[in-house]
């Protein structure tokens, strides 16, 4: 099973998408645009194209979730919600003072959890899904 997901991520990667590839614990998590999820797909750049998510998320050995944000974007409302719709985490970061956040996700019950990013004007609304085990 597990050499079938990174040949998965492999062939995801070589098309020029987000992979899932787990290696030592840590896993990237895939961001879409928003619209909710399971209604758009993930982002691919388009050809010819450079396309560089402003957010980076990276799910370490289920303890860590490290945000990195590669762009200023303002005021970043950052969201964790479980399969329910419960709110488990929320935090306003302020992108032009603060590149990367760390949240702990040790304490989090197993299951899977959808993570937003939503800044004031819209101009950035994206989520992504990540399981603790």
């Amino acid at each position: 099973m597990r050499i079938k997901i990174f040949f998965l991520a492999f062939l995801i990667s070589c098309v020029g998408g987000i992979s899932y590839a787990a290696v030592d614990g840590i896993v990237n998590v895939a961001l879409h645009n928003a619209g909710g999820p399971g209604e758009t797909g993930p982002i691919f750049p388009m050809a010819r194209m450079f396309s560089v998510s402003p957010v980076t998320v990276t799910v370490t050995d289920d303890v860590n979730l490290d945000i990195l944000f590669r762009s200023s974007v303002g005021a970043v409302v950052v969201a964790i919600k479980d399969e329910a719709g419960v709110v488990h985490y929320v935090k306003s970061v302020d992108t032009t003072e603060t590149t990367s956040l760390s949240v702990d996700i040790s304490m989090l019950p197993p299951g899977t959890y959808t993570i937003s990013f939503t800044n004031a004007d819209k101009t950035l609304n994206k989520y992504g899904t990540f399981e603790v085990n």
